[in-house]
């Protein structure tokens, strides 16, 4: 079943079948009706305290060049403090299989001499900050930013957490280009994340609704909803490696497809989400 802590926190799932497996499978064949377009072209400007990659157009958001250079899991892949770097993977990876985990989990490279990581964060794609988290206690996320990405029929975001810090000068409704720095790794939330075990989560997905709220408050959690439409509860992340495998191989040129093969390994993983 669900279950909640903070009105941030992410969702809990069951590896089982019932009517919210049928949600996810039906919503992941709504999204692929509507056809989701070629990633546009448009250049979107960088912010003024962006330093952007060299690779253009979609980038792997930290600096670890591990997964892009073909390296094993265990070299890019930080784990939940068990050993097996699968556990920072997508999907029901967790507790024997049972807990689902909805992004990647990327390890650092580079700390300071407190231990503390340094690594800077990049923004993936093109796209428009769309809401940032800087209470590390309000969510399980810890600081956290979200970017929408317009280039596409259906508004793709995506979701960096556990950060040390914002990027200066990072701001709602600013453009960053693909490459761009928006913030500094860390480990902050509400899960007290050692520093040894620092890393960013990342999410690429779709928002479920933009009337969340009224379900929210329906629900009765006895807590504020601080982060709005950006809610963890409100956001529905896809295999990510689909992506950068695409990227990697040189084959990726629009979403549609890709989004089909993210989207059914999402759906016909054995997991659902207990709404």
């Amino acid at each position: 079943m669900k279950m909640f802590s903070l009105p941030g926190h992410r969702r809990s799932v069951t590896a089982s079948t019932g009517a919210g497996r049928w949600f996810v499978a039906l919503f992941a064949v709504a999204t692929l009706l509507a056809g989701v377009a070629v990633w546009g072209a448009t250049a979107a400007s960088v912010s003024p305290m962006a330093k952007t990659s060299p690779s253009p157009g979609f980038v792997w958001p930290t600096p670890n060049p591990a997964f892009m250079q073909g390296g094993d899991i265990g070299t890019w892949a930080q784990d939940t403090g068990t050993g097996d770097p699968h556990s920072g993977l997508f999907g029901c990876v967790r507790d024997d299989g049972h807990k689902f985990h909805e992004g990647i989990d990327i390890k650092c490279l580079t700390r300071d001499k407190k231990g503390e990581p340094t690594d800077p964060v990049f923004a993936a794609f093109d796209g428009v900050v769309a809401y940032i988290n800087t209470t590390p206690g309000n969510s399980s996320y810890g600081r956290y930013i979200v970017l929408n990405h317009f280039g596409a029929d259906v508004a793709v975001y995506t979701l960096y957490g556990h950060l040390s810090a914002i990027g200066p000068g990072l701001a709602v409704g600013q453009k960053v280009s693909a490459g761009a720095t928006i913030a500094t790794m860390g480990h902050s939330g509400t899960e007290n994340i050692p520093a040894n075990r620092a890393h960013m989560h990342f999410e690429i997905g779709l928002r479920l609704t933009d009337t969340f709220q009224p379900w929210y408050d329906a629900k009765k959690f006895g807590s504020p909803n601080e982060q709005g439409i950006y809610n963890g509860m409100n956001l529905v992340g896809m295999d990510p490696l689909v992506f950068f495998e695409s990227v990697r191989a040189g084959k990726f040129h629009n979403f549609h497809p890709t989004m089909s093969r993210a989207y059914f390994k999402c759906s016909t993983s054995g997991a659902y989400l207990n709404y």
